[in-house]
């Protein structure tokens, strides 16, 4: 969570990612529904009677298989995140046991293995005062010669969603520094092969990206006033 001290008080502001969990993705349900649906067969064992109740157990567990996975995932991105904040700002190398984290860490260092990078900062808070909003950008580096943010993500594909969070995170460190950069480097980390997947946007992008975001921003506070306004109406029923 963000906040901003205003003389003696502070006050929340949202994050980018929080922001961006209001756009759209259409993606998470046919995935969740497969992902039960794999546990389900799973769990069946050939030659096994079930009863009723062994079958509501069954299916609950698979129910939530969705968010086993989801937080398993997110746990290896936290650990590739923080191997490489540690590698890149003091040099540390640590013993990595886990093959998927291992695997998310080779795909970054092939990536900066075919780039020159010069690092600036690493874990940078940013605040847009005017619109109201915080984030941490991964990585603000010289990248083959241009000021450029990284932004490292361990997921299985590349989302609109990562541009629109990209260029919150420039137009805030831009609206603070008053510093142009050019270009937002997504960079994918397969957790499974240990290769990177990256697209380059440049400054021709920053526009309809940004628009994508201060919509979201627009949603998210609208859902927000309209959470308050429902909580006054149920409280004024219940009286």
């Amino acid at each position: 969570m963000y906040f901003v001290r205003e003389g003696e008080s502070r006050v929340h502001v949202p994050g980018v990612t929080t922001i961006c969990d209001s756009l759209p993705k259409p993606f998470l349900v046919p995935w969740a529904a497969n992902k039960a649906a794999e546990a389900f067969r799973a769990g069946v064992e050939p030659g096994v009677i079930y009863d009723a109740e062994m079958l509501d157990a069954l299916a609950e567990s698979s129910r939530k298989a969705h968010s086993r996975i989801k937080q398993e995932a997110a746990d290896k991105g936290t650990a590739v995140h923080n191997w490489l904040e540690r590698f890149l700002k003091e040099g540390v190398e640590e013993e990595i046991t886990e093959p998927q984290v291992a695997n998310g860490v080779a795909a970054a260092r092939a990536w900066l293995g075919e780039h020159k990078v010069e690092i600036i900062e690493i874990e940078r808070r940013v605040f847009h005062r005017e619109l109201l909003y915080a984030g941490t950008l991964d990585v603000l580096a010289i990248v083959d010669g241009v000021v450029s943010i990284l932004d490292w993500k361990t997921s299985k594909t590349l989302h609109t969603e990562y541009y629109a969070q990209t260029a919150a995170y420039l137009m805030a460190y831009s609206h603070e520094t008053g510093v142009q950069i050019p270009n937002r480097w997504v960079i994918r980390l397969d957790k499974e092969s240990g290769e990177p997947e990256f697209i380059l946007l440049g400054p021709e992008t920053i526009a309809t990206h940004f628009r994508v975001f201060t919509a979201a921003l627009e949603l998210y506070r609208a859902m927000k006033n309209a959470d308050k306004f429902n909580k006054v109406i149920a409280k004024a029923a219940a009286a």
